[in-house]
C-alpha cells in the first residue's frame, strides 16, 4: 500500500510469440491475478495462459494462440477465459479443466447471429473483453463490438443484456 513491489516476474522469452507468430501489440501480458494459493494466473496474449508459484516457476499451463484478454480460475479449479479475436462461428468464451479439456464454450450464435449483429466485424465479430462467472453458475460476458454485456446461462442461452 506505500508503493513498494513486494512481487515481480520477468516473463521469460521463451514463452513470448515465436517467429513464425508475428509480434504485435497484442502479444502482451494481461489480466495478472494472484490466486488463493498465491500463485499467478496470466494470459500472454496469442499464446496461452500461464500459472506460475512465487518464486516464478511455471506451474500449469495451457497452449492457446487465441487467448486473450480475460482469465478467471473459478473455485472447481477450472479456467475460464476469453477468445477476442475470434471470428463468427468460433468459440469466444471457453472453460477448460486443469488438463486442458474444455468443459463449456460459448459462440454466441443462437442470440447474434441476427442484425443488426451478424454482419459486424471489427478486430473479430464480438470481440469478447471480459468474462465471469456468477454465483448463480451463469456467465457475465463483456461484448464490445455489440456495447453489450450479456448473461449467458449454463446452456448457452442470454437471459440478460444491458446494451451501453
Amino acid at each position: 500500500m506505500q508503493g513498494q513491489l513486494v512481487w515481480r516476474y520477468d516473463v521469460p522469452n521463451r514463452l513470448l510469440p515465436s517467429e513464425h507468430i508475428p509480434h504485435t501489440p497484442y502479444s502482451q501480458v494481461t489480466d495478472v491475478e494472484r490466486l488463493p494459493n498465491g500463485n499467478t494466473l496470466f494470459i500472454i496474449q496469442l499464446v496461452g495462459i500461464f500459472e506460475v508459484d512465487p518464486v516464478g516457476k511455471i506451474v500449469w499451463h495451457i497452449d492457446d494462440d487465441r487467448a486473450s484478454h480475460d482469465v478467471d480460475r473459478l473455485p472447481n479449479g477450472n479456467t475460464l477465459y476469453v477468445r477476442g479475436w475470434e471470428d463468427k462461428g468460433g468459440l469466444h468464451v471457453v472453460e477448460i479443466d486443469r488438463s486442458g479439456k474444455m468443459v463449456w464454450s460459448w459462440d454466441g450464435l443462437a442470440h447474434y447471429d441476427l442484425r443488426p449483429y451478424a454482419g459486424i466485424e471489427d478486430q473479430g465479430w464480438m470481440h469478447v473483453n471480459s468474462v465471469t462467472r456468477l454465483a448463480n453458475n451463469n456467465t457475465m460476458i463483456s461484448i464490445r463490438n455489440f456495447n453489450t454485456v450479456a448473461e449467458v446461462t449454463p446452456d448457452g442461452n442470454v437471459i440478460n443484456e444491458t446494451l451501453f
